[in-house]
C-alpha cells in the first residue's frame, strides 16, 4: 500500500506513526518477542521510506536503529517471521549503503566503504532467502525477493 513514489511522503508519515506505536508496545509490554520483531522491521521500512524521499541521513539513522536487534534475532531462529524480517532488514541496510556508494556528495573513501557494506548486507539478505528455501517455505513472493536481492548483489560487484 502506498508503495509508489507519488505516495512516498504519506507512506513515510504512516510508517512513523506505526514505529511510535511499536516503540510504545515494546516499552509497555516489556519487549515481547513479536513486538520486538515488528519494531525492528518498522525501522527498516522507515529507512526505505526515507530513501524514497531522498533523505539518506534519516534512512541511515533508521537502518542503524534496526541493527541492535540483530543480536537477538538470527538466521538460525526457528521463526519464519524473524527470518523473513531479517531478510528485508538486511536488504534495507544494503540499500542505504548502496545509495551512499553512488552519491557524489560523499567522499570517495566513504563511497568505497559503503559499496563494500552494501555487498555484505545484500549477501546476508540472499543468505536469508536461501535459508527460507532450505526450510521449504519458498513461495512465488519469496522467490521474487530472493532474485531481487541476488540481482542487487551482482549489480554492486
Amino acid at each position: 500500500m502506498l508503495g509508489d513514489r507519488t505516495h512516498a511522503v504519506e507512506r513515510k508519515q504512516l510508517l512513523e506513526e506505526a514505529n511510535q506505536s511499536w516503540k510504545e508496545l515494546v516499552r509497555t509490554n516489556s519487549g515481547k518477542l513479536l513486538n520486538l520483531v515488528h519494531l525492528m522491521r518498522s525501522y527498516c521500512k522507515l529507512s526505505d521510506a526515507e530513501l524514497a524521499v531522498n533523505d539518506i541521513g534519516k534512512a541511515r539513522q533508521y537502518a542503524e536503529s534496526s541493527s541492535p536487534f540483530f543480536d537477538q534475532f538470527k538466521v538460525t531462529s526457528p521463526s519464519l517471521l524473524v527470518l523473513r524480517d531479517l531478510g528485508f532488514c538486511y536488504e534495507s541496510l544494503g540499500n542505504v549503503q548502496h545509495r551512499i556508494s553512488v552519491d557524489p556528495s560523499f567522499r570517495a573513501e566513504e563511497r568505497r566503504a559503503a559499496a563494500t557494506e552494501a555487498r555484505k548486507w545484500y549477501g546476508q539478505s540472499a543468505g536469508v532467502w536461501n535459508e527460507w528455501n532450505r526450510r521449504g517455505a519458498a513461495s512465488e513472493e519469496s522467490e521474487l525477493e530472493r532474485h531481487k536481492v541476488e540481482h542487487l548483489l551482482r549489480s554492486t560487484k
